[in-house]
């Protein structure tokens, strides 16, 4: 094996551990590039990562939290100890003296946020209401969570709303929820109001926006909890209805099957598919490896590893037109040169005739694939919110790829892969919105407590025991909401089984201080918590 080989090799073993941010996602075994301009092959991917006592609360029986009646900061908007990412780092060598609280091991300039499921948001209305106000309390419940549970951990997001009008008040809320559509199925939320659990709808909610640098970004694992007062301008629902009739439109399907590598090893057995095309902004992929295309022939070249992993056939779609010429050659690198050329590198093109609309469902079929066998299957609204926001991202990526103008939205999807837009929204967080409409009668309150799972965020790379098992969660407790809160207040409860590294909620678990009171115009609250059992 020669020097490149044994590189990209090695290269395949890690590229999992730097995209995979807890084993959950080990069970699926996929990767495709990380997104908002990080969608690459698995080489260049290994390069680019280098709450207040509320009315009515929940009975908390032996864990019952004591409360901290004092807020537990000066107002300065933040929390305390607010860690500012943009604050220059301290230097090496003066880290032994003086090591930052807020590292705890991690590389200083991602912290806590390499691999990030975003913060925990509040709960908004659809439209404002004067004369509603609401108290909020956020509780975080440890106390049956463990290792094995790998970050996940329950979470009751309550909130008591008061009509202070004289008249009876129906208002559509709106809870913004970090979180991926396997997520939905595997931890599905729940609402109640006054104790009746309702059958929530959920709603897409925005899949991008534009971070601090002002470029356009896909939201994801690696979108820090700090990025989203930029990267979310507003809590609607996605935009616009779906274009039919572009889903509608005839695709032509070039389909790669029946691979035949000999004693090819997998990870470099390459086959590569020339087309001649005069119209490349209309060709999209699946599950490939690379696309060049030279003014005259589209290249588009495919891993069998990859294929095999992904448990897909590699694919090529063209809407509208097929393509005047095709041609085919095997390699036994992943080098395209000649010297590479080789008949043992086979497969069967399988062309047909489809819609891009099936084209989308069976790329989400694919996902689907990756469930455990005795998983339960997504419910159908939970399909039909897979498609409509996948449909709503083909059509963005389709309309920036073709309409002649040069922007920062063209550099939003690597490459025009309608596989990676469908492991996103399987597997990498995006904004989903709960919502219900509620009726507070005049001079009344309501009860409204959201049920849910969240996951931390956490560093799968760092060597160090001392710094494994340990999840960070964030808190927006004010990013846009319309709701004035006349108390926040924050809660945890567990049974010795979680250590607190850091934070800036003001909790003490030796001294028992399990409840605490926030200050109303935060921006952010954080806790790094390890499991120790």
């Amino acid at each position: 094996m020669t020097q490149a080989e044994e590189l990209f090799q090695a290269i395949g073993y890690i590229d999992d551990t730097l995209i995979l941010r807890s084993d959950r996602h080990k069970k699926r075994k996929s990767w495709f590039g990380v997104y908002g301009g990080l969608m690459v092959s698995a080489a260049c991917l290994a390069l680019l990562f280098g709450a207040n006592y509320i009315v009515n609360r929940p009975v908390m029986d032996e864990h019952q939290p004591t409360v901290s009646t004092q807020p537990n900061h000066q107002g300065d908007g933040n929390g305390p100890d607010y860690y500012d990412p943009s604050a220059t780092p301290i230097p090496d060598d003066d880290r032994t003296q003086q090591k930052s609280s807020k590292d705890y091991g991690m590389m200083h300039e991602l912290g806590w946020v390499d691999f990030n499921p975003g913060p925990i948001m509040p709960l908004t209305l659809a439209e404002e209401k004067e004369g509603i106000t609401a108290e909020r309390e956020l509780l975080y419940d440890f106390s049956a969570v463990s290792k094995e549970d790998k970050g996940y951990v329950p979470i009751r997001d309550s909130y008591v709303m008061t009509n202070t009008t004289d008249k009876d008040e129906t208002v559509t809320v709106y809870y913004p929820y970090v979180t991926d559509v396997w997520e939905l199925s595997t931890y599905p939320p729940q609402l109640t109001v006054d104790g009746e659990v309702r059958d929530t709808t959920i709603l897409n909610g925005a899949y991008m926006g534009e971070d601090s640098e002002g470029m356009p970004s896909l939201f994801g694992p690696t979108v820090s909890a700090d990025e989203y007062p930029s990267m979310l301008k507003e809590v609607k629902p996605l935009n616009g209805a779906i274009d039919e009739e572009l889903m509608k439109q005839k695709v032509w399907a070039y389909e790669l099957e029946d691979w035949d590598s000999q004693n090819v090893p997998q990870n470099i057995a390459t086959y590569v598919v020339k087309f001649e095309v005069e119209a490349p902004n209309k060709v999209f992929t699946a599950h490939n490896y690379t696309t060049e295309y030279d003014g005259e022939y589209l290249q588009v070249s495919f891993n069998l590893s990859t294929l095999l992993a992904e448990q897909a056939n590699a694919a090529v779609y063209f809407l509208g037109e097929a393509p005047t010429e095709c041609i085919e050659q095997g390699y036994t690198y992943i080098d395209i040169a000649d010297e590479n050329k080789s008949d043992k590198v086979t497969a069967k093109m399988k062309i047909y005739e489809t819609t891009l609309e099936d084209v989308l469902k069976a790329q989400m079929d694919i996902q689907l694939k990756k469930l455990e066998k005795d998983a339960d299957r997504p419910s159908g609204e939970l399909m039909d919110l897979y498609y409509e926001r996948m449909a709503h991202m083909f059509s963005d990526m389709y309309l920036w790829a073709n309409d002649g103008v040069d922007t920062p939205e063209d550099q939003v999807f690597y490459e025009k892969s309608i596989s990676d837009i469908a492991y996103a929204v399987w597997d990498y967080e995006s904004v989903y919105l709960l919502s219900e409409t509620i009726t507070i009668p005049a001079g009344s309150s309501v009860k409204v407590d959201f049920d849910y799972k969240k996951s931390g965020a956490c560093n799968t790379y760092e060597p160090q025991a001392e710094f494994r098992d340990n999840y960070c969660y964030d808190n927006m407790p004010n990013l846009l909401t319309n709701l004035r809160f006349t108390e926040q207040a924050a809660a945890i409860l567990e049974n010795g089984n979680i250590r607190i590294e850091d934070q800036n909620y003001g909790f003490d678990l030796e001294k028992g201080i399990k409840e605490v009171l926030l200050e109303l115009d935060a921006e952010r609250y954080y806790m790094i918590v390890k499991m120790l059992k």
